[in-house]
């Protein structure tokens, strides 16, 4: 009798087959038991490149998930013999759906739960009831990680806002010394402007010769005048004197 693994087995393209053996090795020692495992996992790893050709197909039943516009419910089913790519496919689905979330166009839905149940995790029990469970526990999550979001955008919206009340009320300072300084001017130009009529007052009222004498008082005229006098003998400005 064959081992059931043999029954497992299926046909590859010599070519591929070629492929996975030719595939380069860093260090055998390291890798050990583990090379083969990597490459013949039933959890297919995510760099994998696409040698079956998958991609147009990832592409259509993705964008047929994640558009706006098809109304759940939407049941999609994947069959294929073991080793057949389900695995790969499932993760190339998963990222291109990723990648259709931040699409700018708005044709397809933001918020996509991915859930990733394996049965054979929960072979020993009731699977349905497992299922059930697997989702409402990653719906739970991923709700709580979105709460966690809209409690950070509130939190940095609050901060923002303490920001623009403190730049606010330091604009206020500065308006309002702006104004007092505004203020303290306008009385000094008031000051000013008194002094100045009071005083164009008084000189209207005076004659030109009493504005002569008025400013040969000053030192510094005294000073030059005599200065021009020894210089100049024939000026006779003593009558200016008074």
């Amino acid at each position: 009798m064959e081992p059931p693994i043999i029954n497992k087995l299926i046909a590859i393209d010599k070519a591929l087959f070629d492929d996975i053996l030719n595939t380069p090795v860093q260090d055998n020692n390291k890798r050990g038991k583990n090379f083969f495992s990597e490459i013949f996992a039933d959890a297919s790893a995510k760099n994998i490149k696409d040698k079956l050709d998958f991609q147009s197909d990832v592409d259509a039943i993705a964008k047929v998930i994640a558009y706006k516009e098809v109304k759940p419910p939407l049941a999609i089913g994947l069959f294929g013999n073991w080793g057949s790519g389900k695995s790969f496919f499932m993760n190339e689905l998963q990222q291109k759906i990723e990648k259709l979330k931040t699409d700018k166009n708005g044709l397809f839905c933001k918020k996509i739960l991915s859930v990733n149940f394996n049965s054979w995790h929960y072979s020993d029990s009731n699977p349905w009831a497992s299922l059930v469970t697997k989702i409402f526990d990653d719906l739970n999550k991923y709700g709580n990680q979105e709460d966690q979001k809209k409690e950070g955008d509130v939190a940095v919206l609050f901060k923002n806002l303490n920001s623009t009340k403190e730049l606010e009320e330091e604009a206020k300072e500065k308006k309002k010394k702006i104004d007092n300084e505004i203020q303290s001017l306008t009385k000094q130009k008031e000051v000013f402007d008194q002094t100045v009529t009071e005083k164009s007052g008084k000189l209207a009222l005076l004659s030109f010769k009493e504005i002569l004498q008025g400013i040969i008082k000053d030192d510094v005229i005294k000073k030059d005048i005599e200065n021009l006098k020894s210089e100049y003998s024939f000026l006779d400005i003593e009558d200016y004197k008074g």
